[in-house]
């Protein structure tokens, strides 16, 4: 469905696999910045676990709502 739509497989990837930060923390209510430096966090120990796999942590979003983070093929 997405591929018939032109998105590259990279951007699939990123919806497919997201997790939104808020519910990692199940709902705790953060500031911004708590929930960036978390999903900073969670992207650099992705990248060092998953470096021979040839995938990448990336944050998504900007605001509380849609802050996430995802792995994605290099």
């Amino acid at each position: 469905m997405w591929k018939s739509k032109g998105l590259e497989k990279t951007e699939i990837e990123k919806v497919m696999n997201h997790i939104h930060i808020t519910s990692i923390l199940q709902g705790e209510e953060l500031e911004l910045n708590v929930a960036k430096n978390c999903a900073e966090l969670i992207v650099d120990m992705w990248n060092k676990v998953f470096i021979s796999k040839k995938v990448i942590g990336v944050v998504v979003g900007t605001e509380l709502n849609n802050l996430a983070v995802t792995i994605t093929s290099e």
